[in-house]
């Protein structure tokens, strides 16, 4: 009897840490911008969706990004490369290992997370 009860509190332990692993932000809107390069002059910016959640994965460093646009609901997720030297995520599309992005979440700050396609 002990040896169940020492193993079923293991697994509510694991289960309330995994709980804790991630972090869930709900609603907001998708801004689609282009900037110019030479003159950081924004170019256009547009509405592209809204927001159904966002969930930050603490342990792994990613982010999954469901969203509602008219056509309707998809999602997008990309996992952590590395810190860049001025504080930004490098980060890897996790549906097309080919497209990478700098992240910046500074959604307790502003309520805004930024995601700046790299090129190649």
């Amino acid at each position: 009897m002990k040896k169940a009860t020492l193993l079923l509190l293991f697994f509510l332990a694991m289960l309330i840490k995994a709980q804790t692993d991630k972090i869930t932000y709900m609603k907001g809107d998708i801004y689609l911008a282009a900037q110019d390069a030479k003159t950081k002059k924004v170019l256009f910016e547009r509405p592209y969706g809204k927001i159904l959640s966002i969930e930050y994965d603490t342990f792994y460093k990613s982010y999954y990004i469901l969203f509602q646009m008219p056509e309707g609901s998809t999602g997008f997720g990309v996992q952590y490369i590395n810190t860049t030297d001025k504080g930004t995520f490098l980060m890897q599309d996790m549906n097309k290992p080919e497209d990478f992005y700098y992240v910046s979440d500074k959604i307790k700050e502003n309520g805004t997370l930024i995601l700046l396609n790299k090129r190649r």
